[in-house]
């Protein structure tokens, strides 16, 4: 076999090894195609409204000015009721800044009953119910619940008198108005306090009636606070207390001797009395 024969032969192997392999090239298979993640839905559109809320707390009485208010995006199907939508609603109308009657904290809405009218100022009228006094009592530390009532507060206000009947002084206690709530605490009407002060004097929201109830407690006997459970005004049954029943056993007639002795608590002052019991002989 020649030389150029061979040639041939080695050509066209190569050729055919060319062609196999061009031909397994062509026909690979392909990289696995990606799978598309499933897109999740578009959120919900949320409509909202711009609404004017408190930048900071704001304490009462304080005169607004644009550095303590924010405008922020509120859900419009929950915008609370005569809501402000801009600052210059509140403090760019005629007649000056309104200033807070009630106090407000950080990121609350103002409304029209938080604030007062354009150029006004904080006073307690603006706090008062329609058809609602305000009259104060006065009280000691021990009287006012040692400073643990607070304006917002529910209570019960006791008179505690002397009876000049036959011939001996009796004491007793009634309830003389119940569920009344109380505005302020001598000058402050901070709803938001943190902690209890003691009080010379105690503000409360009251009817005519109430108030000329509290006007002659006080100028007959001696008046009292008994702080209510939060958010309870409910009246409930009660009775006059005497000082027959400050002791245990008092009127009982298996007890000897006619006479026990009573401690009362005025105040901060106690005293003892000799009073005779129940069905006592003299």
């Amino acid at each position: 076999m020649g030389l150029g024969f061979r040639r041939i032969i080695i050509f066209a192997i190569a050729l055919c090894s060319g062609a196999v392999a061009a031909y397994q090239l062509v026909n690979m298979p392909g990289p696995a195609p990606v799978v598309q993640a499933a897109m999740a839905p578009p959120p919900p559109v949320i409509n909202t409204r711009k609404v004017v809320v408190a930048a900071a707390n704001i304490p009462f009485g304080k005169r607004l000015n644009a550095d303590l208010l924010k405008e922020i995006d509120w859900p419009a199907d929950a915008v609370p009721p005569g809501v402000y939508d801009s600052k210059s609603a509140i403090i760019g109308q005629a007649g000056g800044a309104p200033v807070v009657l009630t106090p407000l904290t950080a990121n609350e809405p103002l409304l029209p009953g938080k604030i007062s009218r354009p150029g006004g100022r904080a006073t307690l009228s603006s706090l008062l119910g329609k058809g609602m006094k305000a009259v104060t009592v006065r009280v000691n530390d021990v009287a006012g619940v040692a400073g643990f009532v607070l304006p917002g507060d529910m209570v019960d206000v006791l008179v505690t008198r002397e009876n000049a009947g036959n011939g001996t002084n009796q004491s007793y206690t009634d309830v003389l108005l119940q569920g009344v709530k109380v505005l302020a605490i001598d000058q402050d009407t901070n709803d938001k306090l943190d902690r209890p002060a003691p009080a010379k004097a105690v503000t409360l929201e009251v009817s005519m009636a109430q108030a000329q109830k509290v006007a002659l407690g006080a100028a007959v006997g001696k008046l009292s606070l008994a702080l209510r459970q939060f958010g309870v005004r409910e009246g409930e049954p009660a009775r006059r207390i005497n000082i027959s029943e400050l002791v245990s056993g008092m009127g009982d007639k298996t007890k000897t001797g006619p006479f026990a002795m009573v401690g009362v608590t005025r105040g901060v002052e106690r005293e003892e009395y000799k009073v005779p019991r129940a069905g006592a002989v003299n």
